[in-house]
Order: structure tokens, then sequence, then C-alpha cells
């Protein structure tokens, strides 16, 4: 129910995402609540996976785009696009993974002038005068609104994860894909900073290689531990493995790094692991592949050290953030590192180089319980600072926002 709450426009182009997108939105949403009564604005829903929190508890109104004007609306486009693109044999596949992660700027560009009339004129109607949008999409909704303040949380850079994406796929469509495609998007991601009060990203390289001047770093708001069980596990590595960079790491982990260790450690991989792709992950004694779980975190918890052999993606690996929040020794990538701890803060985040190199950093930490016991109480101490540094930048956003819900007339958009 609304209340006497100033209202915000919250403006996604669907929802749940999955990962590290969900856990952004969902405490960005818990976070602004406090203050805004929310309207959701979104184009599409999705069915809700089972790991998965519903934002609409933080939410007073839902307004579902395209739904007054039946298939030819702003819903109505979307469909349309996506069915373009899955005309085209050789996309048929990358399709649909790509709208698992977002709609890509060709087809985006379709559907923004609709569905933003129609966003306007809720506004207009609901007496909204502030923004919160959400993405490359919820920013081009967004992009033109009169309102008194608007944010733009571009989260990671697209144009970073395709150019990384490069280094690491080999099928030759996608690669073409990705090589035009990040054209648009950088050019898009330069651009934003136009209409905008704040455009943020999650990570300064994030920013400092896609995003226009002027931009602002806006971690996440992971929530702190509950508690800190006795370890039991060696190794661990948790993921949603459907993503490319994800597998990639652990491909790498499995077929390269652990039959190095032989019995002298064991790794717990949690997280689904689509059938198809199991096939190219060696079969080993010392690896335990545990697929889904209810809760994740606590088998992090009761693990010695966490791996992240992450070579691509953008933005900041929630799963890192988890392991600095558990308090243990997390091995990961100078690509993971210069995006989560730029200034080299943290000493218990370290940068390994090769399956030797991860090889043998775990026999070290794993023989030396006082340094890896050490390193852990660092990890913990660096997270949270990360994460009283997101909750301020949040905080200090919305008192603008407050700020100016004040002011009589609407800045233009």
């Amino acid at each position: 129910m609304e209340g006497t709450k100033p209202k915000l426009a919250f403006i996604l182009h669907y929802y749940p995402f999955t990962g590290g997108y969900a856990n952004r939105v969902v405490a960005q949403a818990k976070l602004l609540s406090k203050h805004f009564d929310i309207h959701l604005f979104y184009i599409f829903k999705k069915e809700m996976p089972e790991d998965q929190v519903d934002i609409s508890r933080y939410v007073a109104k839902e307004h579902r785009l395209g739904q007054a004007g039946g298939r030819g609306g702003a819903g109505g486009e979307m469909g349309a696009a996506r069915m373009a693109l899955m005309r085209v044999p050789m996309m048929l596949g990358l399709a649909r993974k790509v709208f698992t992660i977002g709609c890509p700027m060709p087809y985006a560009s379709r559907i923004s002038a609709k569905a933003r009339g129609e966003v306007e004129a809720i506004m207009d109607k609901e007496g909204i005068s502030l923004v919160w949008a959400f993405g490359i999409m919820g920013g081009m909704l967004a992009k033109g609104l009169k309102a008194r303040y608007k944010v733009l949380d571009l989260c990671d850079s697209r144009y970073v994860l395709y150019s990384t994406l490069l280094k690491v796929e080999r099928t030759w469509y996608k690669r073409l894909f990705y090589m035009v495609d990040r054209q648009f998007v950088r050019d898009y991601e330069k651009k934003s900073a136009g209409g905008f009060d704040v455009v943020a990203f999650i990570s300064r390289r994030d920013g400092e290689e896609a995003g226009p001047d002027g931009f602002m770093v806006l971690p996440n708001m992971v929530e702190l531990a509950d508690s800190r069980p006795e370890k039991s596990v060696d190794l661990v590595m948790v993921g949603r493995w459907e993503y490319m960079p994800n597998f990639d790491g652990l491909k790498f982990a499995v077929n390269e790094v652990m039959p190095l260790l032989g019995e002298t450690a064991k790794l717990a991989v949690v997280g689904p692991i689509p059938d198809g792709m199991r096939e190219a992950l060696t079969p080993l004694p010392n690896v335990e592949i545990m697929g889904r779980v209810e809760d994740p975190m606590a088998h992090v918890g009761k693990s010695r050290i966490m791996l992240v052999p992450i070579r691509a993606g953008a933005g900041m690996p929630t799963k890192t953030l988890d392991g600095l929040n558990a308090g243990i020794p997390v091995l990961t990538t100078r690509f993971v590192k210069e995006s989560v701890d730029p200034d080299n803060e943290c000493e218990g985040l370290l940068v390994c180089e090769g399956a030797e190199g991860f090889a043998a950093k775990i026999r070290e930490l794993l023989g030396d319980r006082k340094l890896a016991e050490r390193l852990g109480r660092g990890n913990m101490g660096f997270f949270m600072k990360l994460r009283a540094e997101a909750v301020e930048k949040h905080e200090a956003i919305a008192e603008r926002m407050l700020a100016a819900a004040r002011d009589r007339e609407p800045r233009p958009g």
C-alpha cells in the first residue's frame, strides 16, 4: 500500500534478474522503500527462479508496460524483436542467452519510444517526480523523462562484458555479435550522462572503460553473514554455471588445477550446472558437484578457501564478495582483483597466475591454517568497509532525491 512518502519510479525492462543482478536490485529496492513509495515499471516478467527474492515485497505499485496496447504495445514490440532475431538460424542459440542478460542495443531501440511514452503518462497520472533506472534498457526507458531527480544505475558495463567475452569465446557467430553489438553499447554508455543526475557503475574499471565523465561507483549492498561455522571443506566454488564466464573459470579449476592437487585438496562446486555442460568437466574423485543447494552461503562459510578464477565478464562478481563476507581467503585472477580491489587494499584477495599458481597457493594455505585465518579476518574487514561504503552512497543519493522531491518544478529530461 502507498503511504505519504514521495513516489519513486523504479524502472527495469524485466524482472526478476538472476545472480548478482537480482541481489543488487533487491538490496536497492529494500533500502529505497524506507524513503519512497516505489512504483515498479517493467516490460515483461520472468518466471520466478527458486533461489531468487521477490522484489514486489518492497513495491507499492507495479506497472507492466505495453498492457493497454495489447500486441501493439511495448511488450508486443519486444516479442517482435525477439522473433526477428530468432528467425536467423545461426543466431537462435545466442538469442536465447542474450535475453537472459538483457536486450541487445539494436532491439532495445525499437521499444524505447512507445514504452517511454507510457512511463511518462503513468508518472503524470500518479504524481511521480523521481526516477531510478536500472541497466541499459531502464536508462533508455527513462531517457527524456521530466523528473526532479534521475538516477541511472548501469551496474556493469555491457561494453566491458562483450570485450572480455571475445577473449574466451570460440563460437564464430557469437564473437561476431559481441564485436558488432559492443559498439552500440559503448556509444550508449559513453553518452548516458545526459539527462541524469547520477550515472553509476558497480566498479571503477567498468566506468573508466565505458562510462561518461563524472560517473559514480556504487558497490553492491550484500548482507553480513549470519554465522561462520567450523571449517570442514577445503575448497569451494559458487556460481550460476550456465553463465559462460563462470563456467570458463569452473572448467579451468576442475580440468587444470584440481588434477595437480590429487588427494591433498577437495573441491565442492555449488550451483546448478546444465546437463549438457557437465560433459566438459573431467570426473575427479577430489571434486564434488553439488548442484543447487538451499543455502549456498552456508557452504562458503564452512570452506577454508574460495576459488574465483574468472577471466571474463564485467562488474564485481558477487561470489567474490561472498568469500570475503565469510572471512576466508579468495584465490582469483588479476581481472577480478582489479574490479573488487583496484587499490590493492585486501591482502586476502589473492591473484594467482595459471594452474600451477593456483595449486601452489592452495597447498600453502591448506598447510598454514594460521595464515589462512589471518587473511580471512582481513577479508572480513575489507568486506565490511565495502558494504558500509555501498550503504552510505545509496543513502546519500536517497537524501538528495528527498530534497529534490520538495522542489516545486521538475527539471527537464
